[in-house]
């Protein structure tokens, strides 16, 4: 039964990240920000728990990434353009915020075509940007604006881990979903798992989707 609770808590996550669009149209800020909170809480819960009863699989990770790409997406237009935060800062500055987003979008779409599953890797870069993103969206609702300051930089951030996600992809023939980043995890450009990695059970696979190294196929479901 505990191997369902990762699962159960990323289909929770997706539930939740939907609904924020309608307490965004009931004006309900305080249910909003609770349940944004709680969302966030079980993002961190699951990967935990698949970790700790070795309870990964395929279908946890895209889930999993499922519930991060929705809560993100919708945490978003609801804030911006129900909830009217659009209003507080330029046009431009939303435009560099968007296309940030997108280029996560273009990561995951990347991974489908070359590994043949979805599925966002958690390095360093990418874990800095979704807390600071975390945090920004409910207390954006509580103080009623946006400050472009935060949102640019934010912008730079997502923009950067994306980037060094996009590398990552391109340069190497496995998939690591636990890469710490291009210069941090000791994998050569062509691809492969160091021996600590296959020690620890890390999984990787490879161009055609199939497990190179770890306990389960699939890609491991982590933060």
């Amino acid at each position: 039964m505990i191997k369902k609770v990762p699962n159960i808590l990323s289909v929770t996550r997706i539930a939740g990240a939907l609904s924020l669009v309608l307490f965004a149209v009931l004006n309900l800020n305080a249910v909003y920000v609770v349940v944004y909170i709680v969302c966030g809480i079980t993002d961190v819960l699951d990967g935990t728990i698949a970790r700790r009863y070795n309870a990964t699989s395929k279908l946890g990770a895209t889930l999993d990434t499922a519930g991060d790409l929705l809560l993100i997406f919708s945490a978003f237009f609801s804030a911006l353009f129900i909830l009217g935060l659009y209003k507080t800062i330029k046009f431009g500055v939303l435009l560099w915020a968007i296309s940030a987003l997108l280029f996560r979008v273009f990561n995951l779409i990347l991974t489908r075509i070359k590994f043949k599953f979805w599925n966002g890797m958690h390095t360093y870069a990418t874990k800095i940007a979704g807390a600071v993103t975390f945090f920004i969206v409910p207390v954006s609702v509580i103080m009623g604006r946006i400050y472009e300051p935060l949102v640019i930089a934010l912008s730079v951030l997502i923009n950067i881990a994306s980037a060094e996600e996009t590398l990552l992809l391109l340069t190497r023939s496995s998939y690591d979903v636990n890469a710490k980043g291009y210069f941090f995890d000791g994998k050569s450009k062509a691809g492969g798992t160091d021996e600590k990695e296959k020690s620890a059970g890390i999984e990787t696979l490879n161009s055609d989707g199939e497990a190179e190294s770890g306990c389960e196929k699939g890609a491991e479901k982590t933060e």
